[in-house]
């Protein structure tokens, strides 16, 4: 797929988590580093992120108090994903540490196949798409932990029964 990076005095592009009440997506290396980001870490947020990571599931979580507030679109929430992508992974990798990026596509609007889609619908609202390639089928589900009931706001790959089945007590 394809990273993207907001241009200077641009317009920003809503995410399409920000319906969520998170501004952007940060993408982790680990379970442990996507928990360091959190606070208080809910003990759902670990089945899930075991059970679906590396994968296409984003969990809302309560941001811990060393993410600054600025980086939750002033929620205090954080949309937090492990990748299956070799680019992403190889970027944070790299920096070794989080990456926080908006969606690559505006709210509401159908999920970028390519990075030729990305760069038609950001229509110079980023500095740089790097193009992975295509790719196939439904996007990341999304699931908000913030509340003492989960619940999914974004449907995707991983349907809300295998959330439930996760998650059902032992």
């Amino acid at each position: 797929m394809a990273t993207t990076r907001p241009r200077r005095n641009a317009p920003a592009a809503r995410s399409s988590t920000s319906g969520c009440g998170s501004s952007g997506l940060t993408s982790t290396k680990s379970v442990d580093q996507a928990a360091d980001l959190a606070w208080p870490v809910p003990e759902i947020f670990y089945l899930l992120a075991r059970r679906f990571w590396p994968g296409p599931l984003t969990i809302i979580v309560p941001a811990s108090a060393k993410v600054p507030l600025k980086v939750t679109g002033n929620t205090g929430r954080l949309a937090l994903r492990q990748s299956r992508s070799q680019i992403a992974n190889a970027l944070i990798n790299l920096v070794n540490q989080p990456l926080i990026a908006t969606s690559a596509n505006i709210s509401g609007s159908p999920t970028c196949r390519s990075g030729i889609e990305v760069f038609g619908m950001m229509d110079g609202r980023v500095d740089l798409v790097v193009d992975g390639g295509i790719c196939d089928g439904p996007g990341a589900t999304t699931v908000d932990i913030t509340e003492p009931y989960w619940r999914v706001i974004k449907t995707g790959a991983v349907e809300e029964k295998e959330i439930a089945e996760c998650l059902e007590p032992a």
